[in-house]
């Protein structure tokens, strides 16, 4: 007998449905409710939440019966008896106990091992297995059975002790002293936008131009006023003066430079006299990459083809090795190319060129293996063995290394904006070189030469290719091809000079030209000397704000008086570099023992503080980088940040790193307080989370 099933019948009982829940949210009036007003507060991020103080514990869907099965839970009864009687300050403030000699040797060493982890950038969750191997490894330390600074404890000695104090530290060098900014954004592995912020400052004790990373932070967007208000709001914290910004440093896009709604403009809504500066490697970057646009297509598909075609095959690298070698060719590997700056391109080709023997006859071996198809190999092999193809790369690579050799000088952290004037007006002469007649070069000011005249070129036969391309053309003579590369290598260089031209001041007039009076050398000439300014008188009408009126008499006679003072110095003062030069000069005394050039060195040493690029702000983003990877992408920026301050800790020592770092005795006293610990439990609560995890 066939049996029936429900649903076969007809008879199936419809499901019944979910209640339909409701999202719920925060209300004031708990509160003032006798049975929550003692221990909740509102969230401070998100205002739908809220959170137990005694216990940190956040409502994520606060609603009545969850705030009052909390309140009965014994993990909440216990919280709030240990904290019976305290106020919230009180609770998370640090605990005055009796601090004994072994408690400074405990904290002693729980710091410096937070230094090694910083300075090495490694993961906090180590910690957990450092501090057991090592008390395995020596049983008998008294300091190591009681040190210990597993995950938890190691992140708060870094971002909130070390870390903190370091920020302290860069606050404290700021104040009374006038410094500039430097900023850029870029984006972590974790695809959050950051902002560093970096100040640069003269430190006359280390006889330094220095720099320092100040913050880095989450800006609310990447629009100019969305940073201007997170830098804004970083000095306000750190407690500095704006109003003693007297230099701003950033790349050249328009959200920093723009003349109407950009950074720098709103910079100078607040601070006029502000000295702004384009990073002047980021601005040779773009000249060169502006006019690889007259060079032929095919150059940069052969450059990335090579690159790529070798980058992540071992078999092609190893058959590669085998040819270098049977040739005699350095065994160097060929390097990616960087899609962000057109000028790595120059050691690409660079290393194609000294690898050419071997490349050219593994990209023919290829091409054979792969007959009747069509692919990289076939084509990089054919383009390699067409006329004009190397001569093509040796003449680039001829201009792109006198560019390298300036973008070298201006990423230096030293104070180099003295050089700026001078060493890109040399470089862009020797550039305009070659291909304009001498006869202008010599009888017409720089600044007034145009690039892209055609009256002022030499005919293309006389053009400069470079000593190796002209070489090459005697070897194998291109014939018809040969006025292609020149006409090719004619207006890339006119296009090379046209951009300089535009993005750097060349008038010998220009205030890049007048700082050419913080060289020493520049300074120490015999007043008599016509490279010598007679006057400051203009470097004074465009930094007015950095002396006083009454003051600027002064400033004029002491540089007037400073070659004769230097001739007759009892203590040699030497061509050195800015900082050193000047720290010397400012000891000079006269007869009644007063510091001599008292007003002058003021003045250089406030306009050793002003930037000329932004290389320190990019080296920022490569040590947050190594801080945080992919395996340690759940960092926030706020330990990102913790833990760089507190490797720039450890560097500005002055010790060999952590080998030989010696915590400061306020610092310690913080430790062994645990300060670190309870201003991280006070921001938690006030809604801000550590994200330690690693």
């Amino acid at each position: 007998m066939a049996s029936h099933s429900p649903s076969s019948s007809g008879c199936e009982t419809p499901p019944k449905k979910k209640p339909k829940s409701y999202p719920q949210s925060f209300r004031a009036e708990w509160l003032k409710d006798p049975e929550f007003k003692d221990w909740l507060i509102q969230d401070t991020e998100d205002c739908s939440k809220c959170l137990c103080q005694p216990c940190r514990f956040l409502f994520k869907d606060p609603n009545k019966t969850a705030l009052k099965r909390h309140m009965l839970s014994r993990g909440h009864k216990a919280a709030i008896s240990s904290s019976a009687g305290m106020k919230l300050t009180q609770f998370f403030a640090p605990k005055e106990e009796p601090v004994t000699a072994k408690d400074t040797k405990v904290a002693r060493c729980e710091t410096i091992v937070a230094a090694f982890f910083a300075e090495h950038d490694l993961p906090f969750i180590l910690g957990d297995h450092f501090w057991d191997m090592i008390r395995h490894a020596a049983p008998d330390s008294e300091i190591l059975k009681t040190a210990s600074a597993k995950r938890t404890k190691m992140s708060y000695l870094t971002v909130h002790g070390l870390g903190e104090h370091e920020a302290r530290r860069v606050a404290e060098l700021c104040k009374n002293r006038k410094y500039s900014i430097m900023i850029d954004e870029s984006t972590d592995v974790s695809v959050r936008q950051v902002m560093a912020l970096v100040v640069r400052l003269y430190v006359k004790d280390d006889m330094a131009t220095r720099d320092f990373m100040l913050d880095l932070v989450e800006p609310f967007d990447g629009t100019a006023r969305g940073l201007f208000d997170a830098v804004m709001k970083s000095l306000e914290a750190a407690g500095m003066d704006k109003n003693s910004i007297i230099g701003f440093g950033a790349d050249n896009c328009s959200t920093m430079m723009g003349g109407n709604a950009g950074f720098q403009k709103l910079l100078k809504d607040v601070v006029p006299d502000v000295f702004v500066m384009g990073c002047s490697c980021h601005s040779l970057a773009l000249c060169a990459g502006h006019a690889a646009r007259c060079l032929p297509d095919w150059l940069e598909t052969l450059i990335k083809d090579i690159a790529s075609y070798l980058s992540r095959s071992p078999k092609r690298q190893e058959t590669l090795s085998l040819l270098q070698e049977a040739v005699k060719a350095p065994c160097h590997s060929i390097p990616k190319v960087a899609m962000t700056r057109w000028l790595s391109r120059g050691a690409v080709i660079h290393r194609i060129l000294e690898q050419w023997e071997p490349l050219l006859l593994f990209f023919s071996a290829e091409a054979q293996t792969r007959e009747g198809k069509v692919d990289r190999a076939t084509e990089i092999a054919k383009r390699m063995k067409e006329p004009g193809t190397k001569h093509m790369l040796l003449f680039v690579s001829f201009v792109i290394k006198k560019v390298d050799q300036l973008n070298l000088i201006f990423q230096s952290e030293d104070f180099q904006l003295h050089r700026l004037y001078q060493d890109m007006s040399d470089g862009y002469r020797l550039l305009l070189a070659m291909y304009v007649k001498p006869a202008v070069l010599s009888s017409v000011p720089l600044h007034e030469i145009n690039p892209t005249e055609a009256d002022i070129a030499m005919s293309l036969d006389r053009i400069n290719l470079g000593g190796r391309c002209e070489t090459h053309l005697m070897v194998e003579p291109l014939g018809s091809g040969e006025k292609v590369l020149r006409t090719d290598a004619q207006s890339f260089l006119k296009d090379l000079c046209s951009q300089i031209r535009k993005r750097f001041d060349l008038d010998r007039n220009s205030i890049l030209a007048e700082l050419k009076v913080l060289s020493p050398r520049v300074a120490m000439l015999p007043a008599e000397d016509e490279e010598r300014p007679r006057t400051l008188a203009p470097l004074l009408a465009r930094f007015k704000h950095l002396v006083k009126d009454a003051d600027r008499d002064d400033v004029c006679d002491e540089w007037r008086d400073l070659p004769a003072a230097l001739a007759t110095a009892p203590v040699a003062v030497k061509e050195e570099t800015p900082p050193v030069f000047w720290a010397k000069v400012a000891e000079l005394k006269n007869a009644v023992g007063e510091p001599r050039f008292q007003h002058l060195c003021e003045l250089m040493g406030n306009m050793m503080s002003l930037p000329h690029s932004t290389a320190s702000v990019e080296r920022t983003f490569s040590q947050m980088n190594r801080v945080k990877t992919n395996q340690t992408n759940r960092l926030l920026v706020a330990t990102t940040k913790g833990r760089m301050l507190a490797s720039q800790a450890i560097k500005e020592s002055g010790n060999a790193g952590c080998t030989m770092f010696e915590p400061s005795a306020s610092l310690l006293q913080d430790v062994m307080k645990n300060g670190p610990r309870h201003r991280s439990q006070s921001k938690e609560v006030a809604g801000v989370t550590l994200g330690v995890v690693d």
